[in-house]
Parts: structure tokens; sequence; C-alpha cells
């Protein structure tokens, strides 16, 4: 059996939308490839046999081999569009039956479709207002395709009677958030009536009108040496692919891909290069040390890190200090990583958190009010994630690192 694909809420619109368009084309196709068949002197109605769909994918030129094409469709069958007709194969480019599910009455709606058919309705009017609300924006030096300000979109809402007002209008930008239908540039934020960019996810799509590119399963030029690609996802900068899991509030699994060889998922963000603001994973020790702006922990085969309770030692060596970091419209600067304690790996030395003195190897006793003293950094991430624009930091900090001047000492 094929290897199982993990498919986003952000692609689930997508592949349904795929669906029901090859369905439809296929119901009209001469001679009908959909059609009642017979075997062993039992009739299986509406249904198509594998591998002449795939004869017929390959004939429109949507797919390049049949390889494509097995994927597509699987891609397909584990999203309940299609399936077997006994349900007992995957996918197969072998002369097998198939159906498709809303052609025999065992087609679920998935629970936030009416949410998903709002969220493009409301996207199509956003296309269409004069001056534009979805645009190309910049931010030092950086240029952010296609996307739009929070608060502006809270304001055309209100405008428009899509809500009655500004906490409405919040609300169903964490729900089209949370579902899948938009995000922020960089992932650093949930949805905020603030001055933050946000862009829809189909506009990080290929706009080809080819299922494979929709379903974001197409090989591309832009896929970078020694990097781990991820199905639907847009380049983001120079140096990074990124793959980006639930983005909702409850489970904000953030996964990210460097260039570099790597093992673990951090949570990064940055203020003039998206490459960085990029969630990133640590090189390992044996990969070159990433260069440019990024001031970073030291990569070595051992690193003896502080116990929490060497940390909070009366008379140790490591003093408490509260940072408040307010971030831009496109992350704080700086990257979280490890457990028991949580780390300051590196910080942008342009980005928000460099400007206030946050410094690599500084260990977070609480965010936002909350004690992350024995928390993961993905635990620590998504406090920062669901929480306002000003992130208040309470670390720990070598005594002989203290800065001066220094922000508050505790």
């Amino acid at each position: 059996m094929t290897n199982s694909v993990r498919v986003r809420p952000a692609n689930l619109s997508a592949i349904l939308a795929v669906g029901e368009e090859l369905r439809l084309l296929l119901h009209d196709e001469q001679p009908p490839l959909i059609k009642d068949r017979r075997y062993h002197l039992k009739l299986y109605p509406q249904c198509f046999v594998g591998s002449e769909l795939v004869d017929w994918l390959l004939s429109k030129g949507e797919v390049n081999s049949r390889i494509e094409a097995v994927a597509m469709m699987q891609k397909l069958c584990e999203n309940g569009v299609i399936h077997h007709v006994c349900d007992d194969h995957v996918f197969k480019d072998e002369k097998l039956f198939f159906r498709f599910r809303k052609d025999d009455g065992t087609y679920e709606e998935p629970p936030n479709t009416a949410l998903l058919a709002r969220g493009e309705q409301i996207y199509k009017r956003l296309c269409g207002e004069t001056p534009p609300l979805i645009q190309d924006r910049k931010y030092h030096l950086t240029t952010y395709k296609t996307c739009f300000v929070g608060s502006q979109l809270v304001d055309w809402l209100v405008q428009k009677g899509e809500a009655s007002g500004r906490e409405e209008a919040l609300q169903l930008g964490r729900e089209l958030l949370d579902a899948g239908m938009l995000a922020h540039v960089c992932y650093d934020h949930h949805f905020k009536d603030d001055y933050l960019f946000y862009r829809f996810k189909c506009d990080e799509k290929d706009k080809s009108n080819g299922f494979l590119n929709r379903l974001s399963l197409k090989s591309t030029s832009t896929k970078r040496k020694g990097s781990t690609p991820a199905s639907s996802s847009p380049e983001v900068g120079e140096k990074f692919l990124y793959s980006i899991g639930d983005t909702s509030a409850t489970s904000p699994t953030i996964e990210r891909a460097m260039t570099a060889r790597a093992s673990e998922p951090v949570l990064a963000t940055s203020r003039t290069d998206p490459a960085i603001k990029a969630a990133q994973i640590v090189p390992d020790p044996l990969s070159p040390a990433p260069s440019g702006r990024m001031a970073s922990a030291t990569s070595s085969l051992v690193v003896q890190r502080p116990t929490p309770e060497k940390l909070c030692e009366a008379e140790g060596d490591y003093i408490k200090r509260r940072i408040d970091i307010a971030s831009d419209p496109v992350g704080y600067g700086f990257v979280i990583r490890g457990s028991n304690p949580v780390y300051v790996h590196s910080v942008d030395r342009s980005g928000p958190a460099a400007a206030v003195g946050l410094m690599v190897d500084e260990y977070l006793y609480s965010v936002n009010g909350k004690c992350v003293l024995n928390s993961s950094h993905t635990e620590a991430a998504k406090i920062i994630l669901t929480g306002p624009s000003m992130a208040s930091l309470v670390t720990f900090v070598r005594k002989d690192r203290i800065p001066s001047p220094s922000p508050v000492l505790l």
C-alpha cells in the first residue's frame, strides 16, 4: 500500500474543487469513462477504470507520467473524493473499478464547508476591490506578494456587512485562518486586528489551471538542493521551503525545511528577510553553520545546557530579566528551540528582538505571563503565535553577559 499523504486544512478546499471539476469533466467525456460496468454477472454503476483514467490524464496533458497520475488520484482517494467500488484498494494504475463518492451517495461534506465557501466569496470580492486590499507590499526592502493588512480586512468586513462589528470581523478572520484559508505571511501570528501582513492560501498556489499544480503535486524548478519539500508549500525568500501543519490556535504545528540538513523544527521570526522569518530547522553538527544576518548559537557535538533547577538557583550564574518585543508587520526577529528549558537559538540582527537587546542563549522563563521553564519550544511558540503583537518575555541570562544598559532586571 502506498504511503498516506497528510493533507493540511490549507489544501482541503483545493482538493475538493479539483475532485468535483474532474468528476464533471469525466461525466461529459465521449466515449464515457464513467459508466455502468459489469463484472462476473454483477453490475457496478457509475464507475471508471483506474488505468483508463491514467491514460486520459496523460492524453489531456494534466500529468507528465503515470506515477504523477496515481499520486494525484490517490490524494483524491485519501480525502474521500473517490474510492474503490468495494473499498478493497487504494488507487492503482490497473483494471480496477473506482467511483466518485458523489455518484454513489457516500460523500460526506467536511464540517467547515460553509465557512470555506464564505471564505471563497470574500476572497473573490476582495480581488475586485479598487483600490486593492490584496497587493504586493514592501517592508524593509522586502516585497511580500499578494498580501493584505489584518486591520484593513477587519475594516472591509464591517463596511461590507460581512460582520456587525470589529469583534465579529476579528472572529471571522480567526476562523478563516483556522480553516486554512489564510495565514500570516511568516506564520508568526494568528489573525489580529493589527498592522500585520496576511495572505490568502490560494494566492500562494501556482496560478496554473493544471490539476497537479492546484493539488501542489507537480515538481517545480524551485526545489533547492538539500531542502525538505512539502506539498502545498510556497517559496519563502531565497533559502527556505516551508511546511505548515494545522495553523489553528489549539494546534499550531509548525514545521519548516531549511536548505541545509536538519533535524528539529523551531519557530523563527524576522524583520527583513522572509527566508529567515520562516520557522527554520537548525543544521546538524556536520552541516555548515548558516551565514548572513542571523546571529545563532554555536553548533557542537555536545552542548551542556543548564537545567531549570540550575537556572533558578538563588546564588547561581543566571539572573532574570524582562524583555518586551513589539512585532513589526512580518515578525519578531528571533528563533527558539529546545525544551526544559527553551532557549534563544538565533536573533536577526536587524529585527525587533535585536533592537531591544535579546541575545542568543538566553533561556525562557515565561512568555506573556505564562511559565514555559518546563515546556517545549513548540509550546512556547504557540503562546507567541496566539498572543498579542507584543511578546513579553522573562528570560534567564548569565550574570557576566548582562548588557549595559539592560532591559528590566528581576
